[in-house]
């Protein structure tokens, strides 16, 4: 496989783990917490905006940064801040954990 096809599908797969943990706290995650925290899907929801506001927000400076700095090497922080701030979020024993390590995410995913 050839470098630029193996950039190529790391930028692919990287696409798909940015939109995933969005769609798995919004669908699967949430409905699984208000049982395990007794607490309504409503009331999740402000824990799950701030990484939703990160998400749009940071993709301006996020792109500023990849074009001044390095592409691959936005790549590289971006895998690793999506896998670390997914695992805080697997670990949240509370909504504001989950709220913080889903700002991780968006952060991460605005890259």
């Amino acid at each position: 496989m050839s470098q630029r096809n193996l950039k190529f599908l790391f930028l692919n797969i990287g696409h798909l783990l940015d939109h995933y943990p969005v769609l798995i706290f919004a669908t699967a995650a949430a409905v699984r917490l208000t049982t395990e925290w007794d607490i309504s899907y409503a009331g999740l929801i402000p824990y799950a905006t701030p990484g939703l506001v990160a998400f749009a927000v940071g993709s301006i400076p996020a792109g500023w940064l990849a074009d001044r700095w390095s592409r691959d090497g936005m790549i590289v922080v971006f895998l690793l801040g999506i896998g670390v701030s997914s695992l805080l979020a697997g670990f949240a024993n509370s909504p504001l954990q989950i709220g913080a390590a889903l700002t991780l995410v968006g952060m991460s995913a605005a890259i």
